[in-house]
């Protein structure tokens, strides 16, 4: 099977990248599985310091994998339970890890920057949760994104689908930073070697204490409001409408 994580290293810090660039980099069962190996196997790794998470191409990660909604609520369940996982995996990490964001960053995409440490945004950086077109939920990313931006934007976000660009996710403190796209892996390696220069238990503890209040119970309810929506007519309907490349008509009593 094509390797869909690519790791380079940079002294102390480890650059991750999502190399499924013809797919955009989206999140299916492969990449998933494959990413929280390779992070698992980086924090256990004490030369390991910092981490960079980047993708190839044109897009950071366009989300999930839509041909998951014909699993039935089990299927659908599991692959929630390994997205959102990954994203817990990653805020409970001991190794402290900084999203270098570019081009489209949609829907499970979002979540997993949202889930890193710190996101350096490119000019070009789009920011969606686009779900709901499709009869979805972005269960993570409504949790996070009350509790950063606060719940009128979280919930604007997933009712319209509409995406912030780079300005307007710095100015409602989703990201960081940012820096035109030349400079974002430079940006995005240098601020993950200034933390990985610190002593190795403190910067952990830091991750650790600033990250206490990340309550467990956000996993299971992300979960089960995602996976519900797989037993549902409106998801099937999005699921058609988007492969049509039609708008989608959803039943009213859904």
């Amino acid at each position: 099977m094509e390797k869909r994580v690519e790791v380079e290293r940079h002294g102390k810090v480890a650059v991750v990248t999502l190399a499924n660039p013809a797919a955009h980099n989206a999140l299916d069962k492969a990449m998933v599985a494959e990413l929280s190996r390779t992070l698992r196997d980086l924090d256990d790794d004490a030369t390991a310091r910092a981490v960079v998470l980047r993708g190839a191409g044109r897009n950071f990660c366009a989300g999930g994998d839509i041909s998951t909604f014909d699993e039935g609520v089990a299927g659908g369940r599991d692959y929630v339970y390994a997205v959102i996982g990954l994203c817990r995996q990653i805020e409970h990490a001991r190794t402290p890890v900084i999203a270098a964001v570019h081009g489209r960053a949609l829907g499970g995409g979002f979540e997993l920057a949202l889930a890193c440490d710190d996101i350096v945004a490119a000019e070009s950086a789009q920011f969606a949760v686009p779900e709901l077109r499709v009869g979805a939920v972005p269960g993570f990313a409504l949790v996070r994104l009350g509790e950063i931006g606060g719940r009128a934007l979280a919930k604007r976000m997933a009712w319209t689908g509409a995406a912030l660009d780079a300005r307007a996710a710095l100015a409602n403190r989703v990201v960081g930073e940012v820096v035109p796209d030349e400079d974002l892996r430079a940006v995005a390696l240098a601020r993950a070697t200034v933390i990985a220069a610190q002593p190795r238990v403190a910067a952990e503890t830091v991750k650790a204490l600033a990250n206490a209040s990340v309550a467990d119970r956000s996993l299971v309810e992300s979960v089960t409001s995602s996976a519900l929506q797989w037993g549902t007519r409106a998801l099937a309907e999005g699921k058609d409408a988007f492969f049509g490349k039609r708008a989608p008509v959803f039943p009213d009593d859904e």
